[in-house]
């Protein structure tokens, strides 16, 4: 019996130090990761403050285009952080949901027009598809209106200009689903399964277009905080379709 509970308490103190090793990875995962998603908008700014500060002339036409890169790589900036905070104050379950009765098609449309300039900035169109009787759901508005703009942000993105993004709106059951489908270089099979985790696998920059995947996590805590849930399909080459399935709908 003795040696019995030895063994079970080596079995238990090597199982706590594997999942210690394990966080402590992960944390080194999400440094690396937001250090890569940091560092390279940096560097554009300070290059571009550097050439603007330089005793070179430069023409009107130069300057402007280079406070737009700096202002362009700023946002960019902002936005890592917001998403960075919003991921925070989601896990660490500080987040409330403000749910009311809203219509699904003006949730969707108040996301298209907040990313409509970053999309007509890559030449890239947003097109709305939407059932034709009012979708009303009970939800939180604006944190909707936020995993939507995350996925338009990330199709737009790895859209080719010229082409376009397609976002649909229908009812399945007693639940309704927003799909968005864009035009990009889709998503490798291996690395579906750990899309949505914050840390869940290692930056890959030439494999994972997605980025550190922060702005997923928030869809996907956004989807879970309304029990509803979101998926993927996507081919190389062939594009990505993201599907988010709120319940909820009211009579």
């Amino acid at each position: 019996m003795h040696n019995e509970r030895v063994q079970a308490k080596d079995i238990e103190s090597a199982y706590i130090d594997s999942t210690l090793l394990g966080i402590q990875q992960l944390k080194r995962n999400l440094v690396t990761q937001i250090a890569h998603n940091f560092r390279t908008p940096l560097t554009s700014v300070i290059g571009f403050a550097e050439m603007l500060l330089d005793d070179h002339p430069l023409t009107d036409e130069q300057r402007i285009e280079y406070a737009r890169f700096i202002q362009y790589e700023g946002i960019r900036l902002s936005k890592l952080i917001d998403d960075v905070l919003e991921l925070s104050s989601l896990e660490s379950g500080e987040a409330h949901l403000n749910v009311r009765d809203c219509v699904l098609q003006e949730v969707v449309t108040d996301a298209i027009g907040r990313i409509s300039d970053f999309a007509q900035g890559r030449f890239v169109t947003v097109r709305g598809s939407f059932v034709s009787l009012p979708v009303v759901i009970r939800l939180d508005r604006e944190k909707i209106a936020q995993a939507v703009y995350q996925l338009l942000h990330n199709a737009i993105r790895f859209t080719k200009p010229n082409d376009e993004v397609e976002v649909t709106v229908r009812v399945v059951g007693e639940s309704a689903e927003i799909a968005i489908r864009d035009g990009g270089p889709g998503i490798p099979e291996e690395d579906i399964p750990t899309l949505f985790e914050r840390v869940g696998r290692m930056y890959k920059p030439e494999q994972d277009p997605r980025g550190t995947g922060v702005g997923l996590a928030i869809v996907k805590n956004i989807l879970d905080l309304h029990k509803g849930e979101i998926r993927v399909q996507s081919k190389q080459g062939k594009g990505s379709l993201f599907t988010l399935r709120i319940p909820g709908i009211q009579e």
